[in-house]
């Protein structure tokens, strides 16, 4: 459920404002880290079932797995860097914090399907405004967008 949250919250900022706040990440990010925490260390210390509370979280133990998840939005920075603003700060750092949910597998894919469902609207976008007599090359989808439908499936598995 905070996983959902995270997902519709950052969609409907991207939407209306182009933007995620840094306070909402922040946030989030602490509370993913601190959901991993419990899930670590509370199971182990007094034997308490938090299967409920993990659900959808990454299935691995190790921190590496968080770590590699977490990668994956730096790497997403990095690019967004070097190609002067194509990859938006938000986007990189949304999922730099879904990675410390989500692990390293689990965000890759989830990355891999939203840039798939991305890339189709902006296909379809071009072909439509083609047909229209519009160009639009120019025009910026909000990513996060068609980050929500795949993101709410990963955590349902």
């Amino acid at each position: 459920m905070v996983f959902f949250i995270y997902l519709a919250a950052a969609a409907w900022q991207d939407v209306r404002r182009r933007e995620i706040s840094g306070w909402f990440l922040c946030c989030f990010g602490a509370v993913f880290f601190i959901l991993q925490l419990c899930r670590r260390i509370i199971p182990e210390t007094w034997g308490i079932d938090l299967s409920m509370l993990s659900k959808g979280m990454s299935a691995s133990s190790s921190l590496e797995e968080l770590a590699g998840g977490m990668a994956i939005g730096a790497a997403l920075l990095f690019i967004g860097q070097i190609t002067k603003g194509a990859i938006g700060t938000g986007d990189g750092l949304f999922f730099l914090v879904s990675g410390c949910y989500l692990g390293f597998y689990k965000n890759l894919f989830f990355l891999c399907i939203s840039l798939f469902l991305s890339s189709g609207a902006g296909l379809l976008c071009l072909v439509w405004g083609r047909r229209k007599g519009q160009d639009w090359r120019g025009k910026k989808l909000p990513f996060l967008v068609f980050a929500f439908l795949p993101g709410i499936l990963i955590t349902m598995s």
